[in-house]
């Protein structure tokens, strides 16, 4: 992607880009069958709005994670520069303990996350069978 797909990592992007696609969407479905389309449009709102809500639940998460990641990454950063002062205190098992504790935050998080996204997966699929 070039510099002018920037804009897309943001969730304003996402979003302007994903509306857009909808309108065009729309557009070609009144073209081929517009009674079929006037049907569908009520449908389709039962789609977006659980996409919405779980989307921003897993974002949520997911910079919850990133800052967990952050906190590991600094104790493994704090170890590694001072290699001998860890050693010569034998702090090895202390430090891997805090290093566990703070994967572990990250771990509970992507488990919510899994579990987010099979809720949103399960919801999607009870709207589309019903």
């Amino acid at each position: 992607m070039g510099c002018g797909w920037r804009w897309v990592s943001t969730v304003q992007g996402r979003v302007t880009l994903r509306l857009g696609c909808e309108g065009n969407e729309v557009i070609f479905a009144f073209v081929l069958s517009w009674r079929l389309t006037l049907a569908s449009i009520p449908l389709s709102d039962m789609f977006i709005l659980p996409a919405l809500i779980f989307g921003k639940i897993m974002l949520d998460l997911a910079m919850k994670m990133i800052e967990s990641y952050g906190v590991a990454c600094g104790i493994a950063e704090q170890a590694i520069s001072s290699i001998r002062t860890v050693y010569s205190f034998n702090e090895e098992n202390q430090t891997l303990d805090r290093f566990s504790s703070a994967l572990q935050k990250t771990m509970e998080f992507g488990i919510k996350q899994g579990f987010a996204k099979g809720l949103m997966l399960g919801s999607l699929g009870v709207i589309y069978i019903s």
